[in-house]
């Protein structure tokens, strides 16, 4: 189980996937190459932006808010965001960590729901 200190620090983004009933990318909503970086404050507030990269659009999809783990799931209260209609709701994810590799997903693996959204993340090396 993933666990809130686990989780606080700053991740890369690898990875933003449509997920189909057999395992198959569907759509990179943000092409092939997305930068992004999310941050899990230790006080439990949390900050996502995400965009395409190298394609000189201005694609963006951001949010900052709080953060729990709620029964085993991310949940991310949204204060404010680049999509309107987030901001004020709870954002319940599903997540897995492996080592320093971060899995979030909108629906949980094996749910009738799909596509299902699939963000990965790497822990981002803390000197440079």
């Amino acid at each position: 189980m993933v666990t809130s200190e686990l989780l606080v620090g700053a991740w890369l983004l690898e990875a933003f996937e449509d997920i189909d009933a057999d395992g198959q990318v569907t759509d990179l909503p943000l092409g092939e190459d997305p930068t992004g970086i999310l941050l899990y404050l230790p006080d439990r507030y949390m900050s996502v932006m995400m965009t395409r990269s190298g394609t000189g659009e201005s694609e963006i999809l951001g949010y900052s808010g709080r953060w729990r783990i709620e029964n085993g799931h991310l949940v991310h209260h949204i204060l404010v965001s680049s999509r309107p209609d987030w901001a004020g709701t709870r954002q319940r994810r599903f997540v897995e960590l492996r080592g320093d590799r971060l899995s979030i997903n909108a629906a949980e693996t094996g749910s009738d729901r799909f596509p299902r959204r699939v963000v990965r993340w790497r822990r981002a090396p803390e000197d440079d």
